[in-house]
C-alpha cells in the first residue's frame, strides 16, 4: 500500500507527508492528553449528530448552509473546552494528584451528543425506532442535571424573562 502511494506522490514527498502527521499527533496529544477512548466515543457522537442533523434537514426540506456553519463553530469550540479541560487537569494535578475534569467534560458532552442525535432522529421521522425508555432515560438526566446545577451554581442558568408592558411601570 505504501509503495503504490509513494509511486503517485513521489519520494520527498513521503517525508513531508509523515512530518505533517507527526505534528498532527504531537497537537492531539498535547490538547487532549491520555483520553483516547472518550474522544473516540465523543467524535463518534458528533460524527452521527451531523450525519442524523443532515438528514433531518434534507426530510425536512430546510437545509440552511448557515446552520451547518455555526454547528461546525459549536464542535470546533467544544474541542476546544475539552483541551481547555485537559490544560486544567495538567495544571491541577501536582495539586490534588488526579485528572477529572477533562473527562468529566468530554462525557458531558457524549450525553448531549447523545441526546442531539435522538432529536435528529424524530425530527427525521425516525423516532419510532429509539426505544421510549432510552427517551425517558435522557429526558430525567437532564431534568436533574439541570436542577441540580440551577441549584448549585451561583448563576442563573436560563436566561430571564421578557418585560411586559405592566412591568414597565
Amino acid at each position: 500500500m505504501i509503495n503504490s502511494v509513494s509511486q503517485f506522490i513521489g519520494s520527498g514527498s513521503e517525508r513531508v507527508l509523515m512530518t505533517i502527521g507527526g505534528a498532527i499527533g504531537a497537537a492531539f496529544s498535547f490538547a487532549f492528553g491520555e483520553v483516547a477512548p472518550l474522544i473516540l466515543w465523543l467524535t463518534i457522537f458528533v460524527t452521527a449528530d451531523f450525519i442524523t442533523g443532515m438528514l433531518a434537514a434534507i426530510k425536512n426540506h430546510n437545509w440552511c448552509g448557515r446552520i451547518l456553519f455555526w454547528g461546525v463553530i459549536r464542535k470546533m469550540v467544544m474541542f476546544s473546552i475539552i483541551a481547555l479541560a485537559h490544560g486544567l487537569d495538567a495544571t491541577l494535578y501536582g495539586l490534588i494528584g488526579i485528572n477529572f475534569v477533562q473527562s468529566m467534560v468530554i462525557v458531558a458532552y457524549t450525553a448531549g451528543e447523545f441526546g442531539s442525535v435522538i432529536k435528529n432522529l424524530e425530527k427525521a421521522g425516525l423516532g419510532g425506532i429509539v426505544p421510549p425508555i432510552l427517551r425517558y432515560i435522557l429526558y430525567a438526566i437532564n431534568q436533574y442535571l439541570e436542577e441540580r446545577a440551577s441549584k448549585t451554581l451561583p448563576i442563573k442558568l436560563h436566561a430571564p424573562k421578557a418585560e411586559t408592558k405592566d412591568d414597565t411601570k
